[in-house]
């Protein structure tokens, strides 16, 4: 085994290595195409590498013709999928140049496809043996070249046109440190592997085709772009860590917990807090109905409309419940949150906040007792007021009558009664008796709804109080006679 057996599989097994890191990257969520363009890319290289093998270990000019339309198919991959990638990781550059490249390049290798016919040579002579350092050998074909391969080089050419115009005009926009390394990588492999190949077909150089050994340029430099990248995802990993740190500390300081409900994959993820206010560990994994089951039975209807609501409509999520912890306690939630939509408006995920309202439920609870008892104690001091003004006003007829009644029973232990008299004390009764009606008919009008209408009052000794003085004084006269 030489070395030229052992460098060709490696320069292929690096390409396919940052190949395969390409294309797991660009399969992720979303799916990267600049890196699924570049992963395209690099295992062309790689079969590249293999053709570029295969023509150095041929038997036969036979052999080696045989060969060659496959490399060509494989270079114009590579071709393809490098222009692609350059317009789509760039985001810049004139599209026209990108789809002319490949399209001279492919127009030219079709030649390759004809019976008995090659781009590369109008003939192939032979096979000659080239020895190089270490004992190794290889082959290269010696024939006559064919004037229009020059299309296929006109392609590359404008591939490289095309490239700088690109690196140009993203160095010109802010993205200095990509163009210089990726655009500059890109070039120098498009020239060297151009020129290179050209000098081996003219016959000026015989040597191996190494458009492979040219494309580690760019191995190079996707790999310090990958490193990069991975450098800064770590750096705003780290960042979104301290911005996690921080929003559950300002939460846990407000009392907030907050949640997230992938609608989709029916998962929720939760802080620390809302798993601590429902009672649920940490290692325990948090589903909807896992969270209606730690809901109070009599709560979960309402809750699961409320959500309906908000997935159906724009409205909030807005709900207040209890939850019965694993202890048997009961805890009041608030909950709020707020529905996000894809393109067409299905809900793909709903973001909130629960806060722990138990403190509050348990003075609104407080204060309600304390109305109540409030109001009973209002009543009972109204009712002790009406009663007290009541009797008052109930004591003066009523003593009038009283009054009246033992005057009158004085004059009727008089022989010859004085009818005229008694008539007056049974009209003074009689008016007291009309005043105590009032005073509970008054009474019993302000208890009920109407409106009030005010009248003029006589403020004066009542009539029916001088009569019943003036009876009481004409019945103790007898007595004392």
């Amino acid at each position: 085994m030489n070395w030229i057996t052992v460098a060709w599989p490696m320069v292929a097994a690096a390409s396919l290595t940052l190949g395969l890191i390409n294309l797991s990257i660009g399969v992720a969520q979303p799916p990267r195409a600049a890196r699924l363009l570049f992963s395209l890319n690099a295992f062309s290289v790689a079969c590249i590498a293999g053709v570029e093998l295969a023509l150095m270990r041929a038997d036969s000019p036979a052999h080696f013709a045989a060969i060659l339309p496959w490399g060509s198919v494989v270079s114009w991959v590579i071709i393809a999928s490098l222009a692609a990638f350059i317009w789509v990781f760039f985001d810049s550059g004139n599209k026209w140049l990108a789809l002319a490249g490949p399209g001279l390049f492919a127009v030219a290798r079709m030649y390759d496809f004809g019976p008995g016919s090659s781009i590369h040579y109008l003939k192939i002579t032979g096979l000659r043996t080239v020895e190089t350092f270490g004992g190794a050998t290889y082959k290269v074909a010696e024939g006559v070249p064919n004037p229009w391969n020059a299309i296929s080089y006109l392609g590359v050419l404008v591939l490289l046109v095309f490239v700088v115009d690109a690196s140009v005009r993203l160095w010109r926009r802010g993205g200095r440190r990509r163009a210089a390394v990726v655009g500059g990588s890109v070039t120098f492999t498009i020239l060297a592997a151009g020129a290179h190949g050209a000098l081996i077909e003219s016959g000026i150089v015989q040597t191996p085709y190494l458009i492979s050994w040219a494309y580690l340029a760019i191995l190079v430099a996707m790999g310090y772009e990958l490193n990069a990248d991975v450098i800064a995802a770590v750096e705003l990993g780290r960042q979104v860590q301290e911005g996690e740190r921080r929003m559950d500390l300002a939460s846990g300081a407000a009392g907030l917990g907050m949640w997230t409900w992938d609608i989709a994959r029916d998962t929720i993820w939760a802080t620390s807090k809302t798993r601590s206010l429902f009672g649920i560990p940490e290692s325990e994994g948090l589903s909807l109905p896992r969270f209606m089951s730690a809901l109070h039975s009599d709560d979960r209807d309402a809750v699961r409309q409320a959500i309906e609501i908000s997935l159906a409509t724009d409205r909030d999520y807005d709900v207040e419940y209890r939850v019965r912890l694993p202890d048997g306690q009961i805890r009041w939630i608030a909950a709020r949150g707020r529905a996000e939509r894809d393109s067409a408006g299905n809900p793909v995920l709903m973001r909130g906040v629960v806060l722990d309202i138990s403190a509050r439920r348990r003075s609104e609870l407080e204060l309600q007792q304390l109305q109540g008892q409030l109001a009973h104690v209002g009543r009972v001091s109204m009712m002790g007021q009406l009663a007290s003004a009541l009797a008052h006003e109930l004591s003066q007829p009523l003593g009038a009558i009283l009054r009246n009644a033992e005057a009158a029973e004085l004059f009727l232990q008089h022989e010859v009664p004085d009818l005229d008299e008694l008539r007056a004390i049974l009209a003074d009764i009689r008016a007291d008796n009309q005043r105590a009606g009032d005073v509970i008919e008054r009474l019993r009008g302000m208890l009920k709804r109407r409106s009030i209408e005010p009248r003029a009052l006589a403020v004066g000794r009542p009539a029916g109080r001088g009569r019943g003085a003036h009876a009481r004084e004409c019945g103790r006269a007898p007595g004392h006679a």
